[in-house]
């Protein structure tokens, strides 16, 4: 059985995985970013004229197209009703179609690996390593398949044009933005915020929120497309003497 505080850990990851696949540098002169609205400051979609949202989506796809890449991260999350928030960050690899490899370094080391088929949770500080099969926490989409087929994506959420407030936000940062809502129910999360780089096609930042109002993102800086990584590297050869579990069955539920 997967230990408790992990089940919410793979719910966030699971979500994110669609738009850490998409990372991007952020822009640096931006007057204002995301960061900088709230949730009850949301609006109405701007009246802006907009493309077609299926018309960003296989831009992003053609962006991306089957490459690997490695990128540094930051994620900040959130508990609005507790004053709490944590901040995370490391660096992240993944491979076409369905290879990742994940690196915290702040505020402590921990490695997550998954080759497709197997999923490894290591924590060097615990001496432990999580083994687990990585479609029970991912499903369709894990890694970078969805790239290539945006049908993939479209399958699980309903995407459309963000409110207002976030078109306004992106517009300063020469960007779009998209929502996310998933189709299936998930009281964990209600709604994803995607920004796009309308130059280079590609996602820089991603936001989600849950019924509580707490907020989880992601900011992608320094993208390598050009020395995609060994699928060695997508595989954790286990240290000697760390204790190894199994974890069994999706995340769901408490």
């Amino acid at each position: 059985m997967t230990p408790k505080p992990l089940k919410h850990f793979f719910i966030l990851l699971g979500i994110f995985l669609f738009a850490a696949v998409l990372a991007a540098p952020a822009w640096s002169d931006a007057t204002q970013g995301a960061d900088d609205i709230e949730t009850e400051d949301l609006m109405e979609p701007s009246a802006v004229a907009l493309p077609p949202v299926d018309e960003v989506l296989n831009k992003v796809q053609a962006h991306y197209g089957q490459k690997g890449f490695c990128s540094q991260f930051t994620q900040v999350a959130t508990l609005t009703g507790m004053g709490i928030q944590d901040t995370a960050s490391g660096y992240a690899c993944f491979n076409y179609p369905d290879k990742m490899r994940w690196e915290y370094e702040v505020p402590e080391e921990q490695v997550i690996i998954s080759d497709g088929k197997r999923l490894w949770v290591y924590r060097p500080l615990d001496n432990q390593v999580l083994v687990g099969d990585s479609k029970d926490y991912f499903g369709a989409g894990e890694g970078a398949s969805f790239l290539t087929d945006v049908n993939i994506l479209k399958s699980q959420f309903d995407v459309s044009w963000a409110e207002q407030a976030w078109q306004h936000s992106a517009g300063l940062q020469n960007a779009w933005a998209l929502k996310l809502t998933p189709k299936k129910e998930n009281p964990d999360f209600t709604v994803l915020y995607l920004l796009i780089n309308k130059k280079t096609c590609s996602i820089f930042e991603t936001a989600s929120f849950n019924n509580f109002g707490d907020e989880t993102r992601i900011n992608f800086a320094e993208p390598d497309f050009s020395m995609p990584p060994k699928d060695s590297e997508f595989v954790l050869t286990i240290p000697e003497g760390v204790d190894v579990m199994e974890m069994s069955g999706a995340p769901e539920g408490e």
